[in-house]
């Protein structure tokens, strides 16, 4: 009877584990410019580190969010700012358009990770990190 106690409480753990880190992981978004590129960034409210705009690896570069429009000049990173007329720019250009790229887990029915593309509302995403 305790093994079985033990072996539900861990199960227990562990799910409560995977909710948390699924609440405080990264956000993946595919942001369109104004100036026709495409950029993939990676957007976490505690984010610490950005990728220098000089980084040529193909992955999703993380971003930093500035609050002050005149730190965006001195900056040699990735930023996202956002001001108060609902508009983001990502190092300074102008974003049209935002989706959110969600990855899902593979599991053992489907050996294949599936990903979706979800337009996101630039007013939603602007309150979500305000």
């Amino acid at each position: 009877m305790i093994k079985l106690l033990e072996i539900a409480t861990t199960m227990v753990i562990f799910l409560l584990a995977n909710k948390v880190e699924d609440f405080y992981s990264s956000d993946l978004i595919e942001l369109h410019l104004l100036n026709g590129n495409i950029e993939y960034v990676k957007v976490n409210k505690s984010n610490k580190y950005s990728c220098p705009k000089s980084c040529s690896i193909n992955h999703f570069h993380n971003a930093l969010i500035l609050k002050n429009e005149k730190k965006i000049e001195k900056k040699m990173n990735y930023n996202l700012f956002y001001n108060n007329k609902n508009k983001i720019f990502l190092n300074g250009i102008n974003v049209i358009n935002a989706f959110e790229i969600i990855e899902t887990k593979k599991s053992k029915k489907n050996k294949v990770s599936k990903t979706e593309r979800n337009r996101l509302d630039l007013k939603n995403f602007i309150n979500k990190y305000n």
